[in-house]
Order: C-alpha cells, then sequence, then structure tokens
C-alpha cells in the first residue's frame, strides 16, 4: 500500500489533467488527426502536399510545422502505450520491450524520489533482465539498487554485491560491443555490393581469434538471489 500511496502522491502534486497520445478516442476532425491519418492512409506523401491541404489559405509554414511537431510529440508519448504483449512479437521480444519500458520506469521513479516504488521494480527488472541476458537492462536497475545500499541503508554487503554486477555487465557490454562492431564490419560489406569476396572468410576466421579473449569465463551475473 505505501508503494501505492507513493505514486498517487506524485501524480497528484504533479497535477496531471491529460496524456497526450495517439488512440482511437481522439477527434478525428481536428488538423492533428488529419495529418495523422493522411500520413497513415498515404495521402501525404510530403510536407507540400499535407500543408496545402491542412491550411490551404496560409501563406505562412508556421502552423503547418507547429503541427507537425505536435504530432511528433503525441506519437513518442504514444509508445510508453504500446501492447507490449502483442501476439505479433517473439517471446524474446515482448521480454525486450517489456524490460526497457520497466527499466525507464524504474529510472523515472528514483529521480522523482520515490524510492520504495524504485527499489521493488528494479529487484524484480534485474531478476527478469538476468534471465533474459539484456546486459543494458541489468546495468540500470543494478544502478538504481547500487546507489540505494550505498546512501540509503549503508549496508556494505549489499552495495559490494550489486557494485560485483555492475563491473561484471561493463566487462560483458564491452564484448558485446566488440562483437557487434566486428560483425557490422562484414555486414557493411555487402550492402552495397553483393558480390562474392574471397577475403572476407580470412576477415572472419580473424575475428573469431581476436574475440577470443572476450569470451566470459562465467556464466552471465546473477542478481536473482538478492533480498531487499
Amino acid at each position: 500500500m505505501k508503494k501505492l500511496a507513493e505514486i498517487i502522491e506524485l501524480i497528484n502534486l504533479n497535477k496531471i489533467k491529460s496524456i497526450e497520445v495517439i488512440d482511437h478516442n481522439t477527434d478525428s476532425n481536428t488538423k492533428l488527426m488529419q495529418l495523422y491519418h493522411g500520413i497513415r492512409l498515404g495521402k501525404f506523401k510530403d510536407d507540400d502536399s499535407a500543408k496545402n491541404k491542412l491550411y490551404p489559405n496560409s501563406k505562412s509554414n508556421n502552423a503547418y510545422y507547429k503541427l507537425k511537431h505536435t504530432l511528433r510529440d503525441r506519437l513518442y508519448n504514444t509508445l510508453f502505450f504500446l501492447d507490449v504483449k502483442s501476439k505479433k512479437y517473439s517471446d524474446i521480444h515482448k521480454a525486450k520491450l517489456y524490460i526497457q519500458k520497466v527499466a525507464r520506469i524504474a529510472d523515472i521513479l528514483i529521480h522523482k524520489g520515490l524510492k520504495k516504488n524504485a527499489i521493488y521494480i528494479s529487484k524484480k527488472g534485474l531478476k527478469l533482465a538476468t534471465e533474459y541476458e539484456f546486459t543494458e537492462e541489468q546495468l540500470i536497475f543494478a544502478q538504481i539498487l547500487r546507489g540505494y545500499a550505498a546512501s540509503i541503508v549503508g549496508d556494505v554487503t549489499m552495495f559490494t554485491t550489486y557494485n560485483e554486477i555492475i563491473n561484471e555487465c561493463c566487462d560483458l557490454q564491452r564484448s558485446e560491443m566488440k562483437v557487434e562492431g566486428l560483425m557490422l564490419n562484414i555486414i557493411v560489406l555487402y550492402v552495397n555490393d553483393k558480390s562474392t569476396k574471397t577475403f572476407v572468410y580470412e576477415t572472419a576466421n580473424s575475428y573469431i581469434e581476436e574475440l577470443a579473449p572476450f569470451i566470459p569465463e562465467k556464466k552471465q551475473p546473477k542478481g536473482n538471489n538478492i533480498k531487499l
């Protein structure tokens, strides 16, 4: 109950009047939604066609570009409300979208001072991110938990545990970035030229040797057994 009360207090203090998103209940007669549907249905191929339809008698482009900016902001806001459990996504994709969303929420909560909720969601998020081996999200959750352990509860053991997770994740992330970079070094050779390139085989083999030091000796860092 205390966690719910914490969030309700934040929302009440911020006086949220409306959520500016695009949904099925938005008035379709507004210029904003005319622009949205015009783009969605392919009626507007460029700015000129949209501006001439929406502001036929206007000599200035200011109103149109302001409308376009508003639509962009609302579309960005709407991304937070996408159905991440949709059947069109694979299980791993669903998990990635969900954990990314939880990570953003945890980050907002801790910066707003809602410690109870931030710690609760970070603990759950770290466990799930570790299970799916999402390194970036593990770092976000572990950083929040490490800060809590050090500056709020002063628990040296807890701090050390999360600090080790972060260090391991940093090493792992460096390895992942290295692997991705080498993979893209090969992919970029074929984007504009699909011809056979005999040297790529040798290049790939050299990359395998280069990556050997980055292969971890132990499994992913685990935060599943941490108790708060």
